[in-house]
């Protein structure tokens, strides 16, 4: 078989061409092949770069979750500074809060 059949065969298999398929069945089955054994050598090839990307991923998605727990924190700090100050500006004497300017010693 020549290159640009074979090539014309895998692009008709990959399309889905029945009679393609049955042709590189036929054709596996005389070398004691099966489209399994394919499958697992193209995993075997790809299984560098499948592991590359799979650390990415990993990477990626422990920086995403450190970002939403820092997040979290803050907004818990903050709604607890906010509640703090609430209860301090109840407890305080309304006189207090009043931002007048100390009497001086000449009054």
């Amino acid at each position: 078989m020549s290159d640009a059949d074979r090539v014309a065969l895998i692009e008709r298999w990959s399309g889905g061409n029945p009679d393609a398929r049955a042709e590189v069945a036929a054709l596996l089955e005389e070398a004691g092949l099966t489209e399994l054994n394919i499958e697992a050598d193209a995993m075997i090839t790809s299984l560098p770069t499948l592991i590359a990307l799979e650390q990415l991923q990993s990477s990626k998605g422990t920086r995403r979750d450190k970002a939403l727990a820092g997040l979290a924190f803050y907004r818990r700090m903050q709604a607890q500074e906010q509640l703090l100050a609430r209860e301090c500006r109840k407890n305080l004497a309304p006189e207090a809060l009043s931002l007048r300017k100390p009497p001086t010693d000449e009054q």
